[in-house]
This record gives C-alpha cells, structure tokens and sequence, in this order.
C-alpha cells in the first residue's frame, strides 16, 4: 500500500526543491556555467554529489566515480553509497532528480524521462514537460507518472509534496497520491 507520508517530511523535502529551484534560477539569471545545468533536451547532468557515487555508462562494464558537471547518457546506471547523494538535472526544461543513499538507479530513457530505482530512494521534480510527455519513476513494485510535480518515491511508496502523482501497481491498479 502507498502511502502519502508525514507532513513535517513534506516541508523539508519542500524546502530541498525551492532552495535547489533558486539556485537554478540564479544560475540561469546570471548566465554561470553550463556546468550545472544541462542544456541539451536528451542530456542528465551531474550537479551535485556527496560522499562515493558511481556511474556506469551504458557502453561501459565498468564503474567510474562521478565528476560535477559531467554529461550522463541515456542508459546509464548511477549508484550513490551508504552515506552518499548526487542531485543531477535532465533536459532543459528544469527537471531534476536526487538519489538518496544506497540507491541504484538507470536512466532508462531522457526524452520522456524514465528512471528504473531498482534500490534506495528518489527526490524527482518534473518541470517543463511538452505536452504529451511524462515523467515515470519505476519500481519492482511500482511506476510513478507525473507532469510538473514533485515527489519522493522508494521501493516501498510514494511521499508527494507538490502536485498530484499517478501511482500504477504493478497487478494494474492506479491510486492518485497526493
């Protein structure tokens, strides 16, 4: 069962969001670095990380530790340790994920955005979508679709705090969390 969560972890994964959105607007105001944005509609960049996190590109056996700003393609496969995080952003449109410690996480597709979270947690905030695009986050137990929402998802359910997310079992049943 998916559950909507407490709401004291609703304002600080709140606080995370708009502090993180500030910072890229500032960037994108003063025009910094391409470095913490990525600029390319098919493009996931590595923001920010903390602690050991990997990155397994898709054409690659073998995993190398992340670097800031580094371009991340499709495909890829991301793993932060016990103690460790990576915000990245993909597309241009504003959208950005944070991977939670002990997270394993593909990014399956960047245009729609597809995550497969086979471990750990993520923060997801879809921004700008075209329409008729979605933003899924999926699960061995769930798929989370969203349009311009935010959301914390784990392989046990989904905390929203902003917007509404459709959450699809895996037997086929559908619940809007909100």
């Amino acid at each position: 069962m998916f559950s909507a969560g407490i709401s004291a972890r609703k304002g600080s994964l709140a606080i995370f969001f708009l502090v993180f959105l500030s910072m890229m607007l500032v960037e994108s105001f003063f025009d910094c670095s391409s470095v913490y944005s990525a600029t390319v509609k098919n493009e996931a960049r590595m923001l920010f990380f903390n602690e050991k996190v990997e990155i397994k590109s898709p054409k690659s056996t073998f995993w190398e530790a992340a670097t800031q700003g580094v371009s991340i393609p499709e495909g890829s496969t991301i793993r932060t340790s016990e103690n460790a995080n990576c915000e990245l952003t993909i597309g241009s449109a504003g959208s950005a994920i944070k991977l939670k410690a002990n997270s394993l996480a593909v990014l399956l597709s960047l245009d729609p955005v597809k995550i497969n979270l086979q471990s750990g947690s993520i923060l997801a905030l879809a921004r700008g979508l075209t329409k008729g695009s979605d933003f899924k986050v999926i699960t061995p137990t769930a798929v989370a679709s969203a349009r311009g929402t935010g959301w914390l998802q784990s392989l046990r359910g989904v905390l929203v705090f902003e917007g509404n997310v459709l959450v699809r079992g895996l037997k086929g049943q559908e619940m809007v969390v909100k």
